[in-house]
């Protein structure tokens, strides 16, 4: 008798929880997704598409493509190496993937969409500057299609330095310069013979 009662006590305890734990799993499946309130930034566009890019542009795009992560080492050189005239007492240097991939070829030439960013270092390791060539067209006769730019450690831009950029990087007009010898590399459109230099 007991037992009877007490089971009729509990079955609708029981059919309650039941129905409760049903509720919870349903209104869990209903539930709309959480609303996405942060956008992701747009990426910088690329300083090689349309119009001559600005300074700003330029920054914006080197710092979107996480040079530091994503880019190499340019060939022949190490962190912290050691910088020459034109430059910082220390220097890092790297080469974006187009670059590489010419310079790892032997290309005759930089093409188009190449670039090389060089961190300009005081001689404690402070960062000074840093130094941006792009290659945003093929070589010709005044700049050799490369755009330079250099900006603060801040980010602001260094202005001026274009005569002294092209007179050390256009020579030839692809002077660029491997460490390991101190002198140009062998990226050369005119077929003349590199001359001497120490600027990366």
């Amino acid at each position: 008798m007991i037992k009877q009662r007490l089971g009729a006590l509990l079955a609708p305890i029981s059919l309650a929880a039941l129905l409760g734990a049903g509720c919870q799993v349903s209104a869990e499946e209903e539930l709309p997704p959480p609303r996405q309130t942060a956008t992701e930034p747009a990426a910088p566009v690329s300083p090689f598409e349309g119009d001559e890019p600005t300074d700003e542009a330029i920054y914006a795009w080197l710092n979107g493509e996480r040079y530091r992560e994503t880019w190499e080492l340019f060939p022949g050189t190490t962190p912290l190496h050691e910088g020459a005239e034109g430059h910082g007492a220390l220097l890092t240097t790297y080469a974006n993937p187009v670059g590489m991939e010419a310079l790892e070829r032997g290309a005759g030439s930089m093409p188009p969409r190449a670039a090389i960013a060089v961190e300009d270092y005081l001689a404690d390791s402070t960062l000074s500057t840093i130094s941006v060539m792009l290659r945003i067209e093929d070589p010709g006769p005044a700049s050799g299609g490369w755009r330079f730019t250099r900006f603060g450690a801040a980010g602001e831009v260094e202005a001026g330095l274009m005569d002294s950029c092209v007179s050390c990087h256009v020579l030839e007009p692809d002077l660029l310069f491997g460490w390991d010898l101190n002198v140009p590399m062998p990226i050369d459109s005119t077929g003349a013979t590199p001359g001497t230099g120490g600027a990366p």
